[in-house]
C-alpha cells in the first residue's frame, strides 16, 4: 500500500509539476499578451491624444471661421442697409435733377418763342426794306429815263 501511495504521490507530483509548468507557460503567455495589450492601450492613448489635439486645432479653426462669418454677415447687413438707403434716396436725387431741367426747358421754350417772334419781325423788316429798295431803284430808273430825254 505504501507503494501505491508512493506511486499515487509521484503521479500527483508529476501532474502538479506538469500543471505548474502549464500554468507558468500560460502565465508567461498571459503576461506577454498583457504586454501587447499594454502597448496597444498605450498606442490607443497616443491616438486619442493626437485626436484631442486635432479636435483642439479644428475648434480653433471653427472659431476663426465663425468670427469671419460673423464679420462677413455684419458687412452684408451694412451693404443691405446702404442699398436700401440708396434705393430711397435715388428717386429724390433724380427728381432734384429733373426739376431744374424742366425749368430750364420751359425757359428755353419761352426764349425760342421770343426769338421766333423777333425773327418774324426781322423778316417783315427785311421784306419792307426790299420793297423800299425796289421803289428806290424804280425811282432811279425813272429819273435816268427822264434825264435822257
Amino acid at each position: 500500500m505504501e507503494n501505491k501511495m508512493f506511486e499515487l504521490m509521484e503521479k500527483m507530483y508529476s501532474e502538479f509539476s506538469s500543471f505548474k509548468t502549464d500554468m507558468t507557460t500560460q502565465v508567461k503567455g498571459i503576461r506577454q499578451d498583457l504586454t501587447g495589450v499594454k502597448e496597444d492601450v498605450k498606442g490607443l492613448k497616443d491616438d486619442v491624444k493626437g485626436l484631442k489635439e486635432d479636435v483642439k486645432s479644428l475648434n480653433v479653426k471653427v472659431e476663426k471661421n465663425a468670427l469671419g462669418l460673423e464679420d462677413i454677415n455684419n458687412k452684408l447687413e451694412i451693404v443691405a442697409e446702404v442699398q436700401q438707403n440708396m434705393t430711397l434716396q435715388i428717386p429724390k436725387q433724380i427728381q432734384e435733377v429733373i426739376d431744374p431741367l424742366c425749368e430750364d426747358v420751359s425757359v428755353i421754350e419761352s426764349a425760342i418763342k421770343h426769338i421766333s417772334n423777333e425773327v418774324v419781325d426781322v423778316s417783315d423788316k427785311i421784306e419792307f426794306i426790299s420793297l423800299k429798295e425796289f421803289n428806290n431803284e424804280r425811282d432811279l430808273f425813272m429819273m435816268k429815263k427822264r434825264s435822257s430825254q
